[in-house]
């Protein structure tokens, strides 16, 4: 037992006998008054036992108690300071074992980063030999690839020369044959030629007689060619009659009324035009070729006799104008039939030409064909104008066109493709107020015309040239499959002309009379996908260039078609100088449309569309 707690329960006991002893309440300054009171009573208690003795045993309890509760709490004090001495000691050694601990660990990590430093670098050579690897295994297979594709191309150029020279061999051996044939037949001929001898003596015989009949059929057609000068003369001679009527009608027509005064100077022009017209006319039949057949010569004949008879007629009716005066009732129908008679003597002057021409160049080229394809397309527009030299006064302005198209075939169906022009689009006097319009479709061989009812639909690429859908016109493909005559014309398209290069090219008129005349046209560098008209091969078309003809004269015109000597069709002339290169793909369905049902739509459309042609 511990000796602290063994003073703590002596010291309770001692309390306790006291306490019981001396009673509740004592005191020590009490003693000596209940000694003196007692008496001999007190003097009987032991000395070990008195109030002074057990207080002093007390006062000694309690300094030993003290003393032992301080050796107790010093020597806990000293059994606490060196457990924290020994704590201390403990923590210096775990702290030093943790520096040293801490210093190893940033030694190791520096270690450590020393040698990731290294890895960085070796990873980083590894990656760059890796990439170099990488090229010169792709350099391997692209030589490989290489090799192959050259061992390839000499196996095929080993088997090329193996089937060339089997195919030599062949030609050998057939050649061999050949040339016995030809033995043969050399041994045949000589033969061939005895006989041919004695028939080529025969034949000179008969050529003798045939020559004299030439000659005698020359002397005919240069009489003939005699006659046709002889009334070319006499159209001539007329020339002088005009000239004095026109003379006379120009002073006449000085002197008119303002409001009547440039109808008739436009008419004295046109008709100085037209006798320049008749004059070098005249002077081209001189020099036409003799050589043709007894029809044609007729024909001329009969045309220059038509001439003639125009021209009189013309010149009397100048005379009369100018003579009578003006009368201002009858004066406008007058003029009238002036300028009628004027448009029957350009149109003849026109005709003449053109029947020279065509004699001259014998229906050159694919006339046949392009023929055979060509569907006809009339356009008549009516507005409410005024009038000008052809109805003087108030009078409906109208347009009217008939255009002769090929028919196209192409993406499985039937096309006809025109200039904007050609149906109206491009009229002076077009207008909302349009009253009338009339299209429709001359079939050969169908004597009653097919309304077209469109709509028309304008390239893409060239929104000058309109595209007409037969597919969607019912009546004119059923007519079309009773008229054998139509035969859709190939069209050559870009591909083509390029393989095939721009020789041998004609234009073709788009008007009634087809005709055609050589082209050297070239590709346009300016703009792609055009041709560039260079020169014209017809002797005739310096004179219909320069004359107050008719429009279908021979000379290149928008609208007019550029066809091979193949006949198919290459494209359509823009203007006088350019023509479009049509290609399957321009066969298509536009955004844009042009109506041809009502006046007021086609209207509206039109003018939307020469807005954009501007």
């Amino acid at each position: 037992m511990r000796p602290s707690l063994l003073v703590i329960i002596m010291d309770f006991l001692v309390s306790s006998l006291l306490l019981f002893v001396s009673g509740p309440g004592a005191r020590e300054e009490g003693l000596p008054r209940r000694s003196a009171a007692r008496g001999p009573a007190s003097a009987a208690t032991a000395p070990e036992f008195a109030p002074t003795a057990i207080l002093d045993m007390e006062q000694q309890w309690s300094r030993e108690y003290q003393q032992q509760l301080a050796e107790t709490k010093i020597s806990s004090q000293a059994e606490t300071l060196s457990l924290m001495e020994l704590r201390g000691r403990e923590l210096t050694a775990a702290r030093a074992q943790l520096e040293t601990q801490v210093a190893q660990q940033g030694a190791d990590l520096e270690r450590k980063q020393q040698h990731l430093a290294q890895l960085t670098s070796t990873v980083g050579a590894l990656r760059t030999e890796r990439e170099r690897q990488d090229a010169a295994l792709a350099a391997t297979r692209q030589q490989a690839a290489t090799l192959a594709e050259e061992k390839h191309a000499l196996a095929t150029a080993r088997e090329a020369l193996a089937s060339a020279k089997a195919e030599t061999e062949r030609k050998l051996q057939e050649t061999e044959a050949r040339k016995q044939d030809l033995l043969a037949q050399a041994t045949q001929l000589r033969l061939n030629l005895a006989e041919q001898a004695a028939v080529i003596h025969r034949q000179t015989q008969t050529l003798a007689s045939q020559q004299q009949t030439i000659r005698e059929d020359l002397r005919h057609l240069t009489t003939t060619q005699t006659r046709i000068e002889g009334k070319a003369d006499a159209l001539q001679r007329g020339q002088a009659e005009m000239q004095n009527a026109l003379a006379q009608f120009q002073l006449f027509a000085a002197g008119l009324p303002k409001e009547w005064k440039s109808t008739a100077q436009q008419i004295a022009g046109d008709q100085a035009r037209l006798m320049s017209a008749v004059t070098n006319l005249t002077a081209m039949v001189h020099t036409q070729n003799p050589a043709q057949t007894a029809p044609e010569q007729q024909l001329v004949r009969d045309r220059i006799k038509e001439l003639t008879d125009l021209n009189r007629d013309l010149t009397r009716q100048l005379t009369v104008l100018a003579t009578n005066g003006f009368d201002g009732g009858a004066f406008g129908a007058e003029l009238r039939a002036v300028r009628q008679q004027q448009v029957q003597l350009q149109a003849g002057i026109g005709g003449l030409a053109s029947r020279l021409g065509e004699m001259e160049t014998r229906q050159i080229g694919p006339f046949g064909k392009f023929r055979d394809a060509r569907l006809g397309v009339r356009a008549a527009l009516t507005a409410a104008k005024v009038g000008g030299l052809d109805a003087p006064g108030p009078a409906p302005s109208s347009f009217k066109s008939t255009t002769y198209a090929p028919l196209i075939y192409s993406g499985d169906r039937f096309w006809l493709v025109l200039h904007a022009g050609d149906l109206g689009v491009t009229w002076r006097d077009l207008a909302d107020d349009l009253d009338r319009l009339v299209f429709e479709a001359l079939i050969p061989g169908v004597t009653t015309p097919q309304p077209l009812h469109g709509p028309a639909r304008p390239l893409g690429s060239e929104a000058r040239l309109v595209l007409l859908d037969l597919r969607q016109e019912a009546a004119i493909m059923g007519a079309l499959g009773g008229a054998p005559r139509v035969k859709a014309t190939a069209l050559l398209g870009r591909a083509g002309l390029e393989k095939r290069g721009a020789r041998d090219l004609y234009i073709f008129k788009r008007t009634g009379e087809g005709l055609g005349f050589a082209v050297e046209l070239a590709p346009d560098l300016t703009k792609p996908g055009y041709l560039t008209l260079r020169s014209t091969y017809n002797r005739f078309i310096n004179f219909l260039t320069t004359q107050f003809v008719s429009a279908a004269a021979q000379r290149p015109e928008a609208g007019d078609y550029v066809v091979t000597a193949e006949g198919a069709v290459v494209g359509v002339m823009v203007d006088d100088q350019r023509a479009y290169v049509l290609g399957d793909a321009d066969f298509a369905a536009g955004a844009r449309a042009i109506s041809l049902g009502t006046p007021r739509d086609f209207a509206r459309d039109a003018l939307e569309l020469r807005k954009a042609l501007k």
